[in-house]
This record gives structure tokens, C-alpha cells and sequence, in this order.
């Protein structure tokens, strides 16, 4: 059973519209994952990959790895966002870090669903997780459509400065989209 929600899962994080092209880059931010040994959240490796399907939509999706192996057998997870959809993440950002300013300056503590938006596998869905009275998370959870509505498992989190960079890549990413490096034109 586990080895089929794996596989089912495995398609609908990877199996979105046919990818024409795709260029790996360097991440201004680092995921976050918590570390049991450590008791902490702590950076992970993170890249980003920006494509553009057949159809023209331009997609950033941020890789990184976790530590140990997740629950369905990997290490390594996507979160994708697109270009069409951008400004409704960066509002979602925007409250987190709204939130995070009241919440560090009050000490306050908790954790809430700040909203969702939309993407070509079904929808990303933004939380706000305090780790301390000091220090706020955003969490990012990748969840399908469909009749299983699953949520990517462990979700990306990230802090204040991670979120900031992150808010930069979208911003980017909705003004001037996936600018191609023509590496077959490159390197022929």
C-alpha cells in the first residue's frame, strides 16, 4: 500500500504538463528541516529549477533535501510554483511575515493556516508554525487535487530570511519568467 500512495504521489508532484525546457540555479535561501538529533530546525540543501512547459507556463520549483529518509522512501522534495499564480503566493507571503512581525514583537506562539493558492498539481497551501517566541516559520505544504487529496509530506519551511528570498525568486519569476540560457545553443 505504502509503495502505491508512493508512486501515486511520485506522479502528481512530478508528472505535471510535459516540462520543454529546465536550468537548475544556485538558491538565495535554505530550506529548513527539523533535525531530531538536534532538536532544531536546521538548513538543508536547496536549489532552485526553473522550466517552462510545452504550453508556456513558466514554473520555479525549489528542491531540497531532508533529513533521513521521508515517509514514502525518498530524501529529496519539490515544491513548484508558477508564474501565473506568482502574485497570489507573494500575498500569502506577505502575510506571513505580517504575522511574524506581531508575533516577535509580542512574543506570541502558535501555529495557523494562513491561506492557499493554486499550482499545476492542485494547490500550495501556507501555514505559520512558531518554533519560539522568537522565531516564526512559513511552511509550505504541496497538496494534490483530485479524489485523494494528499499534502506532500514534509512541506518546505522556511524562517524570515528564507521567506524574504523566496518572496525576491517570485517576484522575479512573475516579471520577466523563465529566462532560458540556450545551453543547446551553447554547447553544440
Amino acid at each position: 500500500m505504502r509503495r502505491a500512495v508512493a508512486l501515486l504521489l511520485f506522479v502528481m508532484a512530478f508528472g505535471h504538463a510535459a516540462v520543454a525546457q529546465n536550468q537548475r540555479a544556485d538558491s538565495q535561501f535554505l530550506v529548513l528541516d527539523y533535525n531530531q538529533l538536534t532538536n532544531q530546525y536546521q538548513p538543508v540543501a536547496t536549489w532552485l529549477h526553473y522550466s517552462s512547459t510545452k504550453k508556456g507556463e513558466d514554473l520555479m520549483s525549489v528542491e531540497y533535501d531532508a533529513f533521513g529518509i521521508g515517509d514514502y522512501g525518498n530524501d529529496t522534495f519539490f515544491v513548484t510554483f508558477q508564474r501565473s499564480n506568482a502574485n497570489e503566493y507573494r500575498a500569502l507571503i506577505a502575510k506571513y511575515l505580517s504575522w511574524e512581525e506581531v508575533a516577535s514583537k509580542d512574543g506570541d506562539q502558535f501555529s495557523k493556516a494562513i491561506g492557499s493558492a493554486d499550482t499545476q498539481q492542485g494547490k500550495l497551501e501556507f501555514a505559520f508554525s512558531s518554533a519560539s517566541a522568537e522565531r516564526h516559520l512559513l511552511k509550505v505544504h504541496s497538496c494534490s487535487k483530485g479524489l485523494i487529496a494528499a499534502c506532500a509530506n514534509p512541506g518546505m519551511t522556511l524562517d524570515r530570511e528564507g521567506v524574504i528570498e523566496l518572496d525576491r525568486a517570485l517576484e522575479s519569476l512573475a516579471a520577466n519568467g523563465f529566462q532560458s540560457l540556450a545551453i543547446d545553443e551553447k554547447y553544440k
